[in-house]
């Protein structure tokens, strides 16, 4: 198995020795050099497929350091975490992780609001209406949102069963905050 794994969201993008790495944070422009740009492309797509790499130390360093890439062998996902089918996003979570309910000790849900681009995770299912539980992301959408479900599921662990976690993907800063089910359910919320 592979010890790195791609960061959600990290692509290549340009054209004409105009080159960048997209990466969360930032853009970083690449060398114009056709041989080192081959081998960080052919790189990322091994890390994809899972395949063995044969990169230089430099090329793998370079995208550890721009956070392209991540060491994985300290972040294993907890096999009795499993995303509530309740929602498109935490079933698409479950299938490419191959999270499944008998190896879970309860389910995780998650709330993709659209009208602020907030993730709302909780132990426990939420009543709220169908156009923002089950809205239909973009697969570059869901990359992003994962990102940081996976980087908050230690605060997850945390709350209690009336609580909830929120993440706002689209501010910035990325706050997460830990708030009462029951204001999810008042006329203020979102």
């Amino acid at each position: 198995m592979n010890k790195y794994k791609i960061i959600p969201g990290v692509g290549i993008i340009g054209t004409e020795n105009n080159y960048y790495i997209r990466t969360v944070s930032s853009n970083f422009k690449l060398p114009n050099n056709p041989k080192i740009l081959e081998e960080i492309r052919t790189t990322l797509q091994n890390i994809a497929k899972g395949e063995k790499i044969n990169a230089s130390s430099f090329i793998i360093q370079y995208l550890l350091s721009i956070k392209a890439i991540t060491n994985n062998q300290n972040d294993t996902l907890n096999p009795y975490i499993y995303f509530s089918n309740y929602t498109i996003l935490g079933e698409k979570l479950n299938e490419k992780y191959h999270l499944y309910k008998k190896e879970s000790t309860s389910p995780i849900y998650i709330y993709y609001i659209n009208d602020n681009g907030r993730l709302l995770i909780s132990k426990q299912k939420i009543s709220l209406p169908p156009t923002i539980t089950n809205i239909e992301l973009s697969k570059e959408m869901i990359a992003y949102c994962e990102q940081f479900i996976f980087k908050n599921l230690k605060g997850l662990t945390k709350i209690s069963e009336d609580q909830a976690l929120t993440i706002n993907v689209l501010d910035y800063l990325h706050n997460s905050e830990v708030i009462k089910i029951s204001d999810c359910l008042s006329k203020n919320f979102p």
